[in-house]
């Protein structure tokens, strides 16, 4: 197994940080939302390689906390699925219920990492509380931090 060229890691990039928060537009004071992350899944990885994604959190405004943190690795196939709430339920695919309690514009923050590893190993777990090059227990082919936003309308 060869290294990947630029072009293909670019291409890597491209493909797999299609990601969004799935939630709605508008909502009302006092409606429970459900905020989920999704990944377009329709791409393969090369040969020996495996894309993970390690979700720090949904975040509200400007509220610090990370709902819905997880440190461990999660697969594209599950991310792809917002209908399956079995994976919602096992912990699988990061999933935050909020109920709004004023009206206002509201913007829900996502951040998570793309991992492109040589090992397919969902036990791998990263450190959310260490510096960026120190997060990973061991050496990865490469990462790329993702932001995502949402707002949401609160009548």
């Amino acid at each position: 197994m060869g290294a990947l060229t630029a072009h293909q890691l670019d291409t890597l990039c491209e493909q797999f940080t299609q990601c969004e928060i799935l939630a709605p537009e508008r909502a009302r004071v006092g409606q429970t939302l459900r905020l989920q992350l999704v990944v377009d899944d329709h791409e393969s990885a090369p040969s020996g390689y495996s894309p993970m994604y390690y979700f720090e959190g949904f975040r509200i405004n400007d509220d610090p906390t990370p709902y819905a943190q997880s440190s461990h690795a999660m697969y594209r196939n599950f991310l792809d699925s917002p209908e399956d709430d079995m994976l919602s339920r096992k912990g699988s695919v990061p999933v935050y219920e909020w109920t709004p309690q004023q009206p206002g514009t509201f913007t829900i923050h996502a951040r998570l990492v793309l991992v492109i590893s040589t090992t397919a190993d969902s036990k791998i777990e990263i450190d959310w509380s260490q510096p960026d090059d120190q997060r990973f227990p061991r050496p990865h082919v490469w990462s790329r931090d993702l932001v995502l936003k949402h707002t949401i309308e609160i009548e």
